[in-house]
């Protein structure tokens, strides 16, 4: 259950409540109460409205499957994706290696990275059900996030320090002895 997305979750809940609610046995015992000693115009209404209930179910039914069918191929690399992946970053990286300082230690890695980073293999491995775009892109999403809230949060600790420095200027100016002794410390001379 932990590797469903919350999504997933939630349409097997309502499907397993629709099973529930409507299955064959609940259908032939709302069909036998309805029989059971009433008029013929009572009958034909609880039909109708049994049969009414039951079309709404199958729209259901199929709104969950949609959604299913959604849920899994928006996780699922396409032909083209794959495609465009295998040309492009392995090229990418290799333009990367001379810029980066050792560059056997890199090649080898890109080496070993070569053969994953196939047609072939990619179709396989999500054939067997792993999931490229959360176990690389989630990985890549809150890399770049975190490192775009870096530089934001020491720009704040770097405020903060400003902000420290002029509350200490602001009570030294407030003392003129502790001025003058501060003056003497850093060799300011008073023009």
């Amino acid at each position: 259950m932990e590797n469903l997305a919350p999504e997933a979750i939630a349409l097997g809940a309502q499907l397993a409540r629709i099973g529930a609610t409507n299955g064959a046995t609940a259908v032939t015992d709302k069909i036998k109460a309805l029989r059971s000693g009433k008029k013929q115009d009572q009958i034909i209404a609880g039909l109708e409205e049994l049969i009414s209930e039951l079309v709404d179910e199958k729209a259901e039914l199929l709104r969950i499957a949609q959604s299913y069918r959604q849920e899994l191929t928006s996780q699922e690399l396409s032909a083209g994706d794959v495609h465009y992946i295998v040309n492009s970053v392995v090229p990418l990286i290799e333009e990367l290696v001379p810029e980066s300082g050792d560059s056997e230690e890199t090649q080898a890695m890109i080496d070993k990275i070569k053969p994953i980073l196939s047609v072939q293999t990619i179709n396989i491995l999500q054939l067997l059900g792993f999931n490229f775009r959360r176990a690389v892109g989630e990985p890549l999403t809150d890399l770049v996030a975190n490192l775009i809230s870096k530089p934001l949060k020491q720009s704040e600790a770097v405020t903060m320090k400003r902000f420290e420095m002029d509350k200490i200027a602001s009570d030294l100016a407030k003392n003129p002895e502790a001025f003058e002794r501060f003056k003497q410390i850093r060799g300011i001379n008073a023009e």
